[in-house]
């Protein structure tokens, strides 16, 4: 289903291109980027993409690289200049979003993944949770984050969010680690699964 789903809309198989004969031929590896945006969408206000992962898909090997943004790096936002790239997601949705990331790493972007707090939540809660090690007290109760540190907790959806949302000591960088930890933390336990 996932293979089907990234490859929909390209017309011809990812790995295969067409000569000039019009025969298929196989051109090598051929990677399939995944915009996936964590969007702090709030009842009157145009929502933000806090969370900003380009998921670079070998369609051969079946390995995954992950790339963060930082939601405040500068970038030239289409019709809007220079400025932060979670504005983009305010200015024109999921769609400019993905033009300005396409344009921001020179890479097109093949499909984008869209997430608000519940959906997150709802996801995490689905798989049944993920097992992991908590590091440090994240507390920011303005943002409902309570963890304790501990090793092997299992975290709902709630605590889920709660830990990809935390920054601590390091800001916007701390997060983007805890983020990346997570993701392969709930890769590795979906595979065993």
């Amino acid at each position: 289903l996932a293979d089907n789903w990234l490859n929909e809309g390209l017309g011809i198989a990812a790995s295969e291109q067409p000569n000039e004969d019009g025969m298929l031929v196989d051109e090598g590896p051929k990677t399939l980027s995944l915009l996936l945006m964590g969007v702090d969408r709030r009842d009157e206000e145009a929502s933000r993409a806090d969370t900003i992962i380009v998921a670079f898909i070998d369609t051969d090997t079946k390995k995954v690289n992950l790339l963060s943004i930082p939601r405040d790096t500068y970038v030239s936002v289409p019709g809007h200049g220079e400025t932060k790239v979670n504005h983009a997601h305010a200015y024109g949705g999921a769609d400019l979003m993905a033009e300005t990331i396409s344009e921001f790493l020179g890479v097109p972007i093949n499909k984008y993944v869209e997430l608000d707090f519940e959906g997150f939540k709802n996801i995490i809660d689905i798989l049944g949770g993920v097992t992991i090690d908590v590091e440090e007290r994240m507390y920011r109760p303005s943002e409902g984050i309570d963890l304790y540190p501990g090793k092997g907790q299992h975290l709902d959806g709630d605590k889920s969010l709660q830990f990809v949302r935390y920054r601590g000591k390091m800001g916007d960088i701390g997060r983007i680690e805890n983020q990346q930890k997570f993701l392969k933390t709930l890769a590795d336990q979906a595979i065993s699964l």
